[in-house]
């Protein structure tokens, strides 16, 4: 509580009562004089010595009151000579703080004495001076008086949070006011500090804020032991003292600043002068006086016109005038003279200072001498303009450059005119590099130039150089070192042209050398033609050897159609001959030439036409190189590419190419073509058994048997693995039965006797084989090995009835019987399949396994939900269990089959099982149920018709499942093959289009491409779904599942953007539940996918996301393979991108 009683209170109270006291003794005085008077005025009789009494008595009682009055009247004397003491000792304290202010060396050294003073002067009990720390704790940076014990162990803070921060001094610092009088006794805030400041016998307190630059930098606390004594007036004296504290600080702050200015004036290489308004010298440093030979002392409260003399430029001056005047800046460079009278040249900067309100107050000059400066610009124009005229008189060009730059300097008039240029600035700053055609004539002058360093006084010749406007001439060129004095080395070249010289001079050497090189060359064969007429006038050793001549003899002057094959190959040449004359030079690969003794040579031919020669009869320099080699390579290429590399039979490319020229001769001759597929049985036993190597041997064994046993107008081909394909032309209808039998009985003699394998292995293998005829069965390739395959295995599967080794896909009607007219889907194939199932639904789940044992080389249990979660989230083992148990179904029917095969192909594609296994599993599949089919107690008829039923819907099973898994391989190679534009209009367009193409494969439903923020979220690009979601989400569904992705997708774009490495995705692993992310990824058919980072000139500037039907499409090594080649196009895609 502010304390402002004080003085002014307790004034006003002594006054109150000497008034009470004054009105007292009246009124009592008056009472007793009326009750005497009221005696006498009723006749009382009273003695004279009463009256007196009663007199004496208001005297009496009148002094009394009177004394009262003055005691009263002497204390407020007291107080107000007490305020006025402590006035004049606060003012005398102030006076004393001004001195100490500008007597003070350093803030400690002013606070301290500022606190012994108050404590002095002003009888205070203690004062002391602090400053925050960063923790907002008030450190003491100067203390004094009787109490100063109190500041021991106290803590002081200005955190209002902080009990410690709630008193006088940080409410002062954060109010940035001070606080006065503050009463320990009844003020509860400072509680804390209560009975420490009783025992100190402090009373007040008061705390004012220093500033420093305008921001508190300390306060001010000042105590006393006594009432009354921070009144108002006391207050301004206080917050008076408080700012001469603050004017303190500045102070010594602008003495530190002003003594290190003049510190750096006195090393100041430049003269510095400070001048009044009139042009009066304030101030001059060291290098003034050094410059101008005059003390200090001789120019202070002079003009700086002593240093001007008669020599001076008057219009300098009077620029000199005129920017004073006008209070403006200016810069002049004048010759003045020294006190010792020697002239030197002074480059002047004068900057006139002026206040607020714009009035001038002073000067600032700085000179510098620049005498030698100014004489050495004077000699070098004195000897530039004797130079100019010497250099411009010449009739040599010439040019100065400077090292290491290579920077031309200077160009004479000459130069200008060798170089094609109109100005000087069109050479002068550039690289001398820029005026050499090439690297070897640049190589050669920075060459020479090394050699000039050294002295080198010789000419370069013939050097080529490029005119301004490109064309290229020639030069002799000739250097000297140039020493300017700057440390910089430079040559002054002279330049010669000699264009015309040097054309001259390479058409004498052209003509003179061509016969030399023609006849020195053996490496490449040259000849030289003639034209209109076309014969040779010279050839090399090298086109001797070439064609086997002799002699030159033997072809000069003949006409070069001798050289070729055919007219087709000399046309050839004759076409290039005009090519040649009309782009001067032509060129031809793989042109067929012939020797002296006929052989056929592949050569590629170069013209070049000779300039110079007749116009009438042009010669052609034709450079031959024999590439008969590379051609014959290329055939062997071409050949393997037809050819199995095993068997040397062809390929099924070559087998294919055969087979349409063979539907084409059928059809023209109205004749059948057999089409035979033949698969070896046992033929894994041996592979088994033996190992591959020996699998192999028997292969080639085999080819070569095969080749011996059938005709020349047969085809034999290799399908691949131990299947082979006899393709027989020229059938006759009537006859074909005895035509095959007779060509397939004598090619049956193959396999009839053992092949000897080596090291003591001698095996035997059969073989069977499917027949289909064209046009009969199939009309096209596929189709008519689609069905011989159909009968190789009806073949196979009757192998233990005895049955030949061979059946046609579709007899004639003579060969008709049950076994061919098999419908597996019919009512009487049904009910045969009903009552096996009947008896065999245990046994079937054990078969079922061992499908799965085939299927995937780990146990049953590793791949329920390792590979892919099937729809309705049924285990993979039973969904493909119930999958199977279709085929054995008296109710299934083909377009089950086929739609269930599709799917599974599909599936299986996608997650990288290869068709090999598929088929092996199926095989081992079939195996188990024909060992459980006959272990069944049905009729032998019953048995052997529900294997062929269940034979033939494996085909359909297998045929369908591997075409699809083939149709989802295409796919995906269609869309890897296609080329990407290396420039295009629209890019965006174009990566907009590649996401759709993405989108649309199997197995794909949406595709997207995404950008990192400044945040860290993806921030989607582009995106495309695939066309199945078009009809079941809306558009603004699909954005929002891609911006922001769901958690898993996130995560694994986060992990790709940093490590740069490709990362998978399951949404099935994730815990996100049935809301949110999991719940649109479960609505959008999303289980998995892959995230590949897109890197751009070794950054990666986007993620590419594919969200995928299946969670492990991408994890197979072929998958890796598909992977890599997918970042590298998409790499290059976005690498279009602006």
């Amino acid at each position: 509580m502010s304390n402002v009683r004080g003085r002014e209170d307790k004034l006003a109270d002594s006054k109150a009562g000497a008034k009470i006291s004054y009105l007292t003794a009246i009124v009592t005085a008056c009472a007793i004089l009326a009750v005497g008077l009221s005696y006498l005025a009723e006749g009382d009789r009273f003695s004279e010595s009463t009256f007196v009494v009663l007199v004496v008595s208001v005297l009496g009682v009148f002094f009394y009151f009177w004394g009262l009055v003055r005691k009263s009247q002497n204390e407020q004397l007291a107080l107000h000579a007490a305020h006025v003491r402590r006035l004049l000792l606060f003012n005398a304290l102030r006076a004393e703080a001004t001195r100490l202010v500008f007597q003070a060396t350093s803030e400690r050294e002013l606070f301290s004495s500022f606190c012994n003073l108050a404590v002095d002067q002003a009888n205070l009990s203690l004062a002391w001076v602090g400053v925050p720390n960063e923790a907002g704790v008030i450190e003491f940076l100067a203390f004094a008086g009787p109490a100063v014990g109190y500041l021991e162990g106290l803590e002081i803070s200005i955190d209002p949070s902080r009990p410690e921060g709630m008193g006088s001094a940080g409410r002062c610092w954060r109010a940035k006011e001070p606080i006065f009088a503050v009463d320990y006794d009844e003020t509860g805030i400072l509680k804390l500090w209560k009975s420490r400041a009783s025992k100190f016998g402090l009373k007040y307190n008061s705390v004012l804020p220093i500033y420093k630059s305008s921001s508190i930098y300390a306060v001010l606390a000042l105590y006393v032991d006594s009432d009354a004594v921070f009144d108002l007036e006391l207050q301004d004296l206080l917050v008076e003292l408080a700012d001469d504290l603050s004017f303190g600080l500045g102070w010594m702050a602008t003495i530190d600043r002003v003594e290190l200015l003049g510190q750096a004036l006195e090393i100041l290489g430049d003269g510095v002068c400070v001048s009044d308004e009139h042009g009066s010298v304030l101030f001059v440093n060291g290098a003034f006086t050094s410059i101008t030979g005059y003390e200090a002392e001789e120019v202070l409260g002079k003009n700086l016109r002593i240093l001007q003399g008669e020599l001076s430029d008057p219009a300098t001056i009077e620029r000199i005038r005129v920017t004073l005047d006008a209070k403006e800046r200016g810069k002049f460079e004048i010759l003045n003279y020294r006190k010792d009278g020697v002239p030197f040249w002074n480059s002047l900067a004068i900057t006139p200072m002026v206040n607020s309100d714009g009035s001038l107050t002073h000067f600032i000059s700085s000179m510098r001498n620049t005498t030698e400066r100014k004489e050495l610009e004077l000699k070098l124009a004195t000897t530039n303009t004797f130079s100019q005229a010497l250099l411009e008189g010449m009739g040599v060009g010439l040019s100065i450059v400077r090292y290491p730059e290579h920077r031309v300097e200077y160009v004479n008039d000459k130069s200008l005119q060798i170089f094609g240029a109109s100005e000087s600035s069109q050479l002068e700053g550039h690289c001398s590099g820029e005026f050499f055609p090439d690297d070897e004539s640049r190589q050669l002058v920075a060459d020479f130039s090394e050699s000039v360093f050294h002295g080198d006084k010789s000419v370069l010749k013939d050097l080529p150089y490029l005119r301004v406007d490109g064309t290229t001439g020639w030069m002799d060129i000739s250097g000297e070192y140039l020493d300017q004095g700057d440390g910089r080395p430079r040559i002054i070249w002279t330049h010669v042209e000699v264009t015309e010289r040097h054309l001259d001079e390479a058409k004498i050497l052209e003509l003179s050398n061509m016969r030399e090189a023609l006849l020195s060359s053996a490496v490449v064969a040259i000849g030289m033609v003639r034209y209109p007429e076309r014969v040779y006038v010279e050839v090399n050793q090298g086109f001797l050897d070439l064609l086997g001549y002799s002699s030159f003899e033997e072809v000069a002057g003949k006409v070069s159609r001798f050289v070729y094959p055919d007219d087709l190959e000399f046309g050839r040449m004759g076409d290039l001959a005009d090519e040649v004359f009309r782009n001067r030079s032509g060129y031809l690969t793989d042109l067929r030439v012939l020797t002296k003794d006929s052989k056929l040579k592949y050569v590629d031919i170069h013209g070049r036409l000779i300039d110079g020669g007749e116009p009438e009869h042009p010669v052609v320099v034709w450079t031959i190189v024999d590439v008969t080699d590379r051609h014959r390579l290329t055939e062997e290429l071409e050949r393997q590419a037809l050819f199995d590399a095993l068997t040397d039979l062809p390929n099924r490319r070559l087998l294919e190419d055969n087979l349409r020229l063979a539907i084409s001769r059928s059809k023209r001759r109205a004749s059948l073509m057999a089409v035979g597929l033949i698969d070896l049985d046992d033929f894994k036993t041996v592979n088994d058994r033996f190992g591959h190597e020996f699998g192999d041997d028997l292969l080639r064994q085999l080819a070569t048997r095969f080749r011996n046993l059938t005709r020349e107008t047969d085809l034999l081909a290799r399908l691949g693995g131990d299947e082979f394909v006899l393709v027989v032309e020229d059938l006759d209808k009537l006859e074909v039965n005895d035509q095959l039998d007779a060509i397939l009985s004598h090619l049956h003699r193959a396999v009839e006797s053992p092949i000897d394998l080596g090291e003591g292995r001698v095996v035997k293998v059969g073989m069977s084989m499917g027949v289909a005829l064209y046009p009969n069965d199939a009309q096209d390739i596929e189709d008519l090995l689609r069905r011989a395959d159909f009968a190789m295995y009806q073949v196979k599967a009757r192998k233990s009835k005895g049955v030949d080794w061979w059946q046609l896909a579709s007899p004639f009607s003579d060969q008709r019987d049950a076994d061919n007219e098999l419908d597996p889907f019919v009512v009487e194939e049904r009910k045969v399949l009903a009552l096996v199932s009947s008896q065999s639904e245990a046994a079937i789940s054990r078969s079922i396994e061992a499908f799965y044992r085939s299927f995937f080389p780990l146990d049953t249990e590793g791949v329920n939900d390792d590979l892919v979660t099937p729809p309705g989230s049924i285990p993979i083992v039973r969904w493909h269990e119930e999958k199977l148990r279709l085929l054995l179904s008296p109710d299934t029917t083909e377009a089950d089959i086929v739609r269930e095969a599709n799917y599974l192909g599909t599936l299986h594609a996608l997650i990288g099982i290869s068709g090999r296994r598929v088929s092996n599993a199926y095989s081992a599949f079939r195996g188990e149920v024909s060992g459980l089919v006959d272990t069944l107690e049905v009729s032998s008829l019953s048995r052997d018709l529900a294997l062929k039923v269940l034979d033939s819907r494996l085909q359909v099973m297998v045929r369908s499942e591997l075409e699809a898994m083939q149709q989802v391989l295409e796919s995906y190679d269609r869309y890897l093959a296609r080329s990407i534009p290396t420039s295009i209009g629209y890019p965006q367009q174009q990566v907009f289009l590649e996401l759709e193409e993405l989108a649309s494969l199997p197995g794909v439903i949406a595709s997207s491409l995404h950008q990192i923020q400044t945040d860290g979220s993806f921030q989607v690009v582009l995106f495309r779904q695939n066309a199945s979601l078009n009809d079941r989400l809306a558009q603004s569904e699909l954005e929002s599942f891609f911006n922001p992705p769901p958690g898993p997708i996130s995560v694994a774009m986060s992990r790709a953007w940093r490590t740069g490495d490709i990362e998978h995705f399951d949404t099935l692993a994730s815990d996100d539940g049935a809301t949110g992310a999991g719940a649109m990824c479960e609505k959008l058919g999303v289980k998995g996918g892959i995230c590949v980072p897109l890197e751009i000139n070794f950054e990666i500037r986007s993620v590419l996301t594919i969200s995928t039907s299946c969670s492990r499409q991408f994890y197979s090594g072929s998958a890796a393979t598909l992977i890599s080649v997918l970042k590298d196009r998409w790499e290059r895609l976005v690498g279009l991108l602006p």
